[in-house]
């Protein structure tokens, strides 16, 4: 473990999905059930749309336990094995590294907001190490039990402009919220998460970086 010795953590993981899950990601929900080191449930929400109404669902239904963490991770992207020891940073939000496919490149989801307070990837940074930002995707996501005690429903949600196209995702809406709030953003580069589209963007996002 990267970050000192594991205990007994309740963590809650809910995958929305339309009814496919990627292959790779079922064999590691296999091998999250049978860990000894955390407390773990599974809910696999389905055919839920749209995906803010998804990610909604799976809060409400963490809220009815007494879980500590919610694992948010979509169904085409595969963590590491060790994805459960974000739980010992005990940060509010937290995100492994992950890559997403944007125009014709494919950027980390690692952002900070410039002089401008506009939300830019961060294209330089190291690997295995901590990083505060402001804000984070959502395809996997750590967050503590707290941090829906300070936000309104619905956690998350489109921002929209005033003439109905979109304005942000629910990602950076409910980063942007919370750190609003005095809560804080974290992503750790020595985690990285595998993001399949027809191809793994985690192995060409780190080629484009090198």
């Amino acid at each position: 473990m990267k970050n000192g010795q594991r205990s007994k953590t309740s963590i809650y993981i809910g995958i929305p999905n339309m009814g496919e899950i990627e292959t790779e990601l079922s064999i590691r929900l296999l091998e999250w059930q049978q860990n000894r080191h955390y407390h773990i449930f599974l809910r696999t929400p389905a055919y839920i749309r749209p995906i803010p109404a998804a990610r909604n669902q799976i809060v409400a239904d963490f809220l009815q336990t007494d879980f500590e963490f919610l694992l948010m991770n979509d169904s085409d992207v595969v963590p590491p094995p060790d994805i459960l020891d974000l739980a010992g940073f005990r940060k509010d939000i937290i995100s492994p590294l992950i890559f997403v496919r944007k125009d014709n490149d494919v950027p980390p989801m690692l952002l900070k907001k410039n002089d401008e307070g506009e939300l830019t990837i961060m294209k330089k940074f190291e690997l295995n190490s901590l990083y505060e930002v402001d804000a984070v995707g959502t395809g996997c996501i750590m967050i503590h039990q707290r941090v829906f005690y300070h936000l309104e429903k619905p956690y998350f949600k489109y921002r929209m402009t005033p003439d109905g196209k979109l304005d942000l995702g629910e990602d950076f809406d409910f980063c942007e919220r919370a750190k609003a709030r005095n809560l804080k953003v974290f992503a750790h580069t020595g985690y990285i998460a595998k993001h399949f589209g027809k191809i793994d963007l985690s192995w060409v996002g780190m080629n484009l970086l090198k």
